[in-house]
């Protein structure tokens, strides 16, 4: 099914049980019974769905909220105390958080290894300024301004401390 005075565009049945859409004779999506797939950008001004899995290959940007099921993902949003959010990652795993706001600044935070034994180190950087604002490594060690901390608490740098140290 094409426009009359635009064939490049249209439906058109690729598979059995699918429908695929064209734009300048390029296959922009597919929906059929096991899946629906995307290849460029997908936007939606209202809600956007998925029952099930929904699969992001390249870049994907949340402008508000997301939900799964009847609940906010992530540790606690929400009120939940089981959010069902995973990122899988063959590399490094990690997510980012900005502000488009003049002076905001560009956060990650990121899972080297993997669930099979390979555990390496969890990190949260300051992609503006390209510096590590603490890191947890495979001992358990926490570091503040360092990626290699060699003891239960390790600070690179001044710190300052309002009341007691206490053994």
């Amino acid at each position: 099914l094409t426009f009359q005075a635009d064939t490049n565009n249209g439906l058109y049945r690729p598979a059995e049980n699918a429908l695929g859409i064209t734009e300048g004779g390029v296959e922009m999506m597919r929906i059929s019974s096991a899946s629906t797939t995307v290849h460029n950008s997908l936007r939606s001004s209202g809600e956007l769905i998925a029952s099930s899995t929904l699969q992001v290959t390249g870049k994907a940007t949340l402008y508000s909220q997301l939900f799964m099921g009847t609940t906010t993902l992530g540790a606690g949003i929400g009120g939940t105390t089981d959010p069902r959010f995973v990122i899988e990652s063959s590399g490094d795993a990690q997510w980012f958080l900005y502000s488009n706001d003049a002076g905001g600044h560009i956060y990650s935070c990121q899972s080297s290894g993997d669930i099979a034994g390979n555990l390496g180190k969890f990190q949260c950087v300051d992609r503006t300024r390209g510096v590590s604002l603490f890191t947890i490594d495979t001992n358990g060690n926490f570091g503040i301004a360092t990626t290699s901390p060699a003891q239960p608490l390790s600070v690179q740098g001044n710190t300052y401390i309002s009341g007691d140290i206490r053994r």
